[in-house]
């Protein structure tokens, strides 16, 4: 006999985000903010697991802690535990070589 599981039961969706300028640091407010609704969507909660940054003491829109920033991106979308990887730094580069290592270590959904 199959058990049912309950909406909150799922592991947690695991996000990476490439950068938290005017954009990035929305989203992330959004992602903490509205988490309870996002779970209620996506059957999962989601937890922001990085923030990949220029200068992480910079000052920012939104408070990040400190543990989730850093400046080494390839490490962050290469992870075994990210499943998601979100871009929002903008331009051609190094947006592009981070979400190929992200397609080839099979973090991109």
């Amino acid at each position: 006999m199959r058990s049912v599981r309950e909406p909150g039961d799922r592991a947690p969706l695991k996000v990476a985000l490439l950068g938290c300028g005017v954009v990035g640091s929305q989203v992330y407010r959004l992602l903490t903010e509205q988490s309870a609704d996002l779970q209620a969507r996506t059957g999962a909660p989601l937890q922001v697991v990085g923030v990949a940054v220029r200068d992480p003491g910079r000052s920012r829109e939104v408070e990040v802690p400190d543990e989730l920033l850093t400046t080494d991106g390839a490490e962050l979308v290469t992870r075994p535990d990210v499943d998601i990887v979100i871009e929002l730094i903008g331009g051609i580069e190094p947006a592009r070589e981070l979400l190929l290592a992200a397609l080839k270590a099979g973090n991109l959904s």
